[in-house]
């Protein structure tokens, strides 16, 4: 016997029916139809899911990575970097699947650390990997302190993935990931969210532009009024000062 398996309207030469469209009715075999089903999840089943992306923590739960998060380690870097922000984050992944594993991980994921009387960090680039079997990598993160009032990580320090920051701190971040923003005036600007501070001190060494515009993007965060230019104090020409057993010394005028 045959079997009605497929009806459905489409656009071609026919007979109208009461809807004015046209209709398209076929007829197969149920043998037909069985071989059409199989086919078609032959299709969807047969090729490697290479597009299925998970978020790290997703990957973790799932079993198929493992991950070594660390602070910034000076003994492996001969360049000198804060270890509370910017690229700060040792990350280690290895896939332990059979399969490849494509990671994306967007920034405001907070990496919590094992000692609370350390800084909580936030992940402030994407991270994007697709690692093979096997696949082992090394990278440096960047990343950006959350609590000014703790201690700031170091080589010893292990790091756990966190939720995912929201709010301000969540915008905050967005934006600096955009710009690529890493340096110590995004800092601030993270801790305006986080902490509380006034955005009046976010400010630069070396680029007015750059604080300028995280402190623009705070201020409109926090509905406050924006200061193009803001400073506490102005020091003269090669100014030099000692305060108990700090000392520095100034070129030019600098914000401090």
């Amino acid at each position: 016997c045959n079997l009605l398996c497929l009806h459905f309207n489409w656009n071609s030469p026919g007979k109208k029916d009461n809807n004015s469209r046209y209709r398209f009715v076929k007829q197969l075999n149920p043998f037909d139809m069985i071989n059409s089903i199989l086919f078609s999840l032959m299709l969807v089943t047969s090729f490697p899911q290479q597009n299925i992306s998970y978020s790290i923590p997703e990957a973790l739960k799932r079993k198929l990575i493992t991950v070594e998060v660390k602070g910034y380690n000076d003994k492996e870097d001969t360049v000198y970097r804060a270890s509370y922000y910017g690229d700060c984050i040792n990350m280690k992944i290895k896939n332990i699947s059979a399969s490849t594993v494509n990671l994306n991980e967007l920034p405001g994921r907070f990496l919590m650390p094992d000692d609370t009387g350390q800084q909580r960090m936030m992940i402030a680039e994407p991270i994007f990997v697709s690692l093979k079997p096997g696949q082992e990598l090394k990278r440096k993160v960047n990343a950006f302190c959350t609590e000014s009032h703790d201690a700031a990580p170091n080589q010893e320090t292990s790091f756990s993935f966190g939720n995912m920051a929201t709010g301000n701190l969540l915008s905050m971040c967005k934006f600096i990931s955009e710009k690529k923003y890493y340096g110590s005036e995004a800092q601030n600007a993270v801790w305006c969210m986080s902490n509380g501070n006034n955005p009046d001190y976010i400010s630069s060494y070396d680029d007015t532009a750059i604080a300028n515009s995280l402190r623009k993007f705070a201020c409109s965060l926090l509905n406050v009024p924006f200061k193009k230019k803001f400073c506490v104090f102005i020091f003269d020409c090669f100014t030099f000062f000692q305060i108990n057993s700090f000392t520095c010394f100034l070129k030019n005028s600098h914000l401090i």
